[in-house]
């Protein structure tokens, strides 16, 4: 009895911070779904950050102490100087396509493979810092790094889908408001990796 108890508290304990791990994909995936274009946009970058969310820990697990002392102080701030670089540039050129008549649409894609790539890797690094801690806590560690990768993924491809919902009803604006989403929450980011 004690055992599915504690096996219980596992499973619900190990969820809730893949859904926390996850928050950070959704949120800045509403941000980047504006841009996206089509599902398979959506499935690469959903998928690419589950990906990094099963990745990232299992460095953090094997290489933790190494990591900690060389960028654990600045993890955080160089996500949300990315995350902030990428809404910024986004904002911008939202705003410089509304001043122009006409936007061919090789314009229009912005979401390239690099930039699913950074935004992959940034919404990831919180849960390098996971995988510091995974071993000294004994939990199963594939279960662990399973639930975190499926969460990721499924949260991203919510938010992603939730940003091209509301690009499709409001259109630029929604390009202008994702890229501010983005640098709002990247500057959220550096200010937290500050202090």
């Amino acid at each position: 009895m004690y055992g599915a108890e504690a096996q219980f508290g596992q499973w619900l304990t190990l969820l809730l911070i893949a859904f926390a791990l996850g928050m950070d994909a959704f949120s800045l995936g509403i941000g980047v779904g504006v841009r996206v274009k089509g599902r398979r946009q959506v499935f690469e970058m959903s998928a690419l950050t589950g990906l990094f969310h099963l990745l990232m820990p299992l460095v953090g697990l094997f290489f933790g102490g190494i990591i900690q002392r060389l960028v654990g102080p600045y993890a955080l701030f160089g996500s949300g100087l990315l995350i902030a670089v990428l809404g910024l540039h986004m904002a911008l050129q939202a705003w410089r396509e509304s001043q122009q008549a006409e936007i061919s649409d090789k314009d229009n894609l912005v979401v390239t493979y690099w930039t699913m790539l950074v935004f992959s890797f940034t919404v990831s690094v919180d849960s390098l810092s996971i995988g510091f801690s995974l071993g000294m806590v004994g939990v199963e560690v594939w279960l662990a790094l399973t639930l975190f990768a499926v969460t990721a993924t499924l949260m991203c491809g919510l938010g992603l889908s939730l940003g091209k919902a509301i690009h499709r009803y409001i259109g630029r604006y929604g390009e202008l408001a994702g890229g501010i989403i983005l640098l709002v929450l990247g500057l959220k980011f550096i200010y937290m990796g500050l202090f």
